[in-house]
C-alpha cells in the first residue's frame, strides 16, 4: 500500500516518542549502507550523477566513501536508524 512507509528524522521522531510518554534513551543512525546503496543504484543505471565529480568521487574512492558515510552517522544524517525508549 502508498502509505505504509513512513519518514522520520531523528528529531521528529524524539518529539512523537516524548509527547507520547516515552523517554527516549538513546537515538542515532548506525547505518552503514548509504554509500553503498548508492554505489548499487548507480552500477544498475538507477542514478544519474550528472556529471557530479564530488559524487563520483565519493562512491569511487574507497577512503573517501568511508570518511562520508561516517559524517552521515555523526551529523544523524544517515538512511538508518535506531531508537531505544522507555515509558514513563
Amino acid at each position: 500500500p502508498f502509505d505504509h512507509i513512513r519518514l522520520y528524522n531523528p528529531t521528529a521522531l524524539r518529539m512523537m516518542l516524548e509527547r507520547h510518554g516515552f523517554d527516549v534513551v538513546t537515538l542515532d543512525t548506525p547505518g552503514r549502507l548509504d554509500v553503498q546503496i548508492l554505489q548499487r543504484a548507480r552500477d544498475a543505471g538507477e542514478l544519474d550523477l550528472g556529471g557530479n565529480p564530488a559524487l563520483e568521487f565519493l562512491l569511487e574512492d574507497e577512503e573517501a566513501g568511508a570518511r562520508f558515510q561516517s559524517f552521515l552517522q555523526r551529523k544523524l544524517m544517515s538512511s538508518h536508524m535506531r531508537v531505544v525508549a522507555r515509558r514513563r
